[in-house]
């Protein structure tokens, strides 16, 4: 810093970039130390003698076409993508820290009403038939153990209908000789014509009151039909429910893939879900745990070909039809995830697309107010979960790239530790819940390292597919009965 004696200078700095803060701090100190003895500022030409003055710009220049053109640019490159950045941060750090709490507390709350509920009893005699229905095709290798786990039920009255669709392998078979030693499973067969026309085809056939669905490689807990069924038969709430959807709990936990997708099965469902169910705001029931009111699932027409997302299509169908839709986490099914990064992509490019399909599909919710929950808050947050990362990833990409190459790199970093604390949170919770392993809480800090970069992925996928006007292929994954039906120890 200059000493301050009372006599004039000036002072020439230079601008190389990086971080100023140093600077900013010096010129401060400065300003205030120099006014306080008499010191006044000023620019270099009023202190040019009058033979310089000549020297000095006589004229403003008009600022040309290419002047404007050099400005445009460079707020494009430099200041916009700072801007939005800022903004995102704020907007994301505000909305998921809202939207976190709030789902946290409504989840607990359903979880507790669940709990204290009093439920009507069920037994043989009074309670209603439940007809499961189970598409399946090419399941040789896991088919045996499906059937096996529905004959363990403890609901004492099933009605089993076993479609096969065109299988080309030994499936067939196994139900049939199943079916001989099973008087409750029936078998139909069907060329092969896709999932929806199989499980429609058993949804006609069904006897039940209640229709309870799941995929071939779909393990039911012995308590899980009775617990999907129980909100049928005995709500003391009063509500109108159509439907209830089960926990999946991803039962081959062989890698961090399986690992990581086994925490966000647990984290969405007995988290997100359960608290959507809480308010009428639940917009998927898994197909392979789930179970529908016979008479509002074929009111509603069964499963939609219009959509890949068949599944979430029925479900918003069901709400528009005025009834309910619940979750219960107590109705277990352990399921086959995809082991691979290129299964992964596949499955999850075909949720994607079909999820966004069924979303235009029913568009004419969103912000009813007659639909409730669902559509003034649940839907309009997926379309912007969708549109926000559409349209601003490239520009945050780039503008995070030129921050930490820079040396901001605090403000990121803060984000992601915030990000990584509030899922921490949420999976504790959740995991608490369904009284899981903690271990899950291991995959947190690298949670975001494998969603985000496929998230980008599956959303401009999907857009291009869209662009292309083509659909998206039904993805069905290599079966290798490597389903354990209990929690993997920590």
């Amino acid at each position: 810093m200059p000493e301050l004696d009372g006599s004039g200078a000036i002072i020439l700095m230079h601008d190389g970039g990086g971080d100023r803060t140093a600077t900013i701090e010096m010129l401060e100190g400065l300003i205030a130390q120099a006014k306080e003895k008499g010191y006044t500022f000023s620019t270099v030409a009023p202190l040019l003698p009058d033979d310089m003055q000549e020297m000095q710009s006589l004229k403003t220049v008009e600022a040309g076409l290419a002047d404007h053109a050099t400005l445009t640019t460079s707020m494009m490159f430099l200041v916009v993508p700072i801007t939005i950045m800022t903004w995102l941060f704020w907007f994301g750090i505000i909305a998921l820290s809202v939207m976190s709490i709030l789902y946290v507390v409504l989840a607990i709350i359903g979880n507790r009403h669940q709990q204290k509920t009093q439920w009507a009893a069920i037994d043989a005699e009074t309670c209603p038939l439940v007809s499961i229905v189970l598409p399946v095709f090419n399941e040789q290798p896991v088919i045996l153990r499906t059937l096996e786990a529905l004959k363990a039920s403890d609901y004492p009255a099933l009605d089993v209908i076993a479609v096969d669709d065109g299988s080309t392998d030994a499936t067939l078979e196994i139900l049939r000789s199943f079916a001989r030693g099973w008087p409750q499973l029936r078998v139909l067969t069907q060329p092969n014509g896709g999932k929806s026309v199989a499980s429609n085809l058993g949804i006609k056939a069904a006897r039940g009151d209640i229709i309870v669905t799941l995929d071939g490689d779909t393990i039911f807990e012995p308590q899980t039909v009775r617990m999907l069924a129980r909100h049928f038969t005995g709500t003391p709430s009063g509500r109108k429910v159509g439907a209830v959807a089960g926990h999946v709990k991803v039962g081959n936990r062989r890698n961090i893939l399986t690992a990581w997708q086994s925490l966000e099965y647990i984290s969405g469902i007995c988290v997100t879900r359960m608290a959507e169910g809480l308010v009428g705001a639940i917009s998927i029931v898994p197909g392979a745990c789930a179970a529908w009111r016979t008479e509002v699932i074929r009111e509603a027409g069964g499963y939609s070909h219009d959509t890949l997302a068949e599944d979430a299509d029925l479900t918003l169908t069901i709400q528009r039809l005025g009834y309910d839709i619940v979750q219960e986490n107590r109705a277990v099914a352990w399921t086959e995830a995809p082991m691979t990064v290129k299964g992964l992509a596949k499955q999850r490019l075909r949720w994607t697309f079909g999820n966004i399909q069924a979303l235009y599909k029913h568009r004419s919710m969103i912000l009813r107010p007659k639909y409730g929950v669902l559509e003034m808050i649940a839907l309009p947050h997926a379309l912007l979960a969708t549109l926000i990362p559409l349209l601003f990833m490239p520009i945050t990409v780039v503008a995070a790239g030129l921050s930490m190459a820079s040396g901001n790199w605090e403000s990121i970093a803060a984000f992601a530790a915030f990000v990584a604390l509030t899922h921490f949170v949420i999976s504790l919770v959740a995991l608490t819940m369904v009284e899981e392993s903690y271990w899950h809480l291991a995959m947190v800090p690298i949670y975001r390292l494998i969603y985000e970069p496929l998230r980008a992925y599956l959303l401009y996928a999907s857009l291009l597919q869209a662009l292309r006007g083509r659909a998206v292929g039904w993805y069905k994954p290599e079966r290798t009965n490597s389903v354990r039906t209990q929690p993997v120890p920590g």
